[in-house]
């Protein structure tokens, strides 16, 4: 907003110098050179502000952001990727924040049981039925589901990175009443790797 703010008054000075010099009488002489030369140090003056805003405001305005609904085309075609073994196996105590985007305000957290063949992925997350996906080698990876509750779709679909004993995840979950969406949260957080025991 300051930004907008300091882009509007900059080029309204601008817009109110040259209607000013050509009320006024003066010799006929081109502009351009003058306005090119405002335009650039009006931009190497509010570049500096720009980049402050973006560093104290920059992650609470993308927070903010409309979460993108979760498609069937991304639930269904979650294919097995090129990861081998069953290094990422094993249960995951997760903790998130949910986007401001969402429209719900909190935190979540749970355990994610996770089963690997390779590349594939069967994960249980207690709420909904076996979601199914894929891991890479560098332990990207992508897993969901779409099931129905009563006159609703639900469709949830995690993505992330594990890393050694622990993993970055997002997740977004989607509710359609019908063909019209009610809703999609986001959910951003950490879980670590634990004995499945507990």
């Amino acid at each position: 907003m300051v930004v907008v703010f300091l882009f509007a008054a900059l080029f309204g000075g601008i817009a109110a110098g040259l209607a000013s010099a050509m009320v006024v009488p003066v010799a006929v002489r081109d502009h351009r050179p003058m306005l090119g030369r405002s335009l650039v140090i009006g931009f190497l003056l509010v570049l500096p502000l720009a980049a402050i805003d973006y560093h104290f405001y920059g992650a609470a305005t993308v927070d903010r952001l409309p979460v993108p609904q979760v498609s069937r085309h991304q639930i269904q075609h979650l294919t097995a990727d090129d990861a081998r073994g069953a290094v990422w196996a094993g249960c995951y105590e997760y903790f998130g924040q949910f986007s401001r985007g969402s429209g719900v305000v909190g935190s979540e957290g749970g355990l994610l049981k996770v089963a690997q063949t390779d590349g594939t992925l069967k994960v249980s997350d207690g709420a909904t039925h076996q979601l199914s996906g894929k891991v890479d080698g560098d332990g990207k990876f992508r897993f969901g589901a779409e099931r129905i509750a009563g006159q609703d779709t639900i469709r949830v679909l995690w993505e992330g990175k594990l890393n050694g004993k622990s993993l970055d995840f997002t997740r977004r979950l989607t509710v359609l009443h019908g063909p019209n969406v009610q809703n999609t949260t986001q959910l951003s957080g950490t879980a670590r790797q634990i004995s499945c025991g507990l």
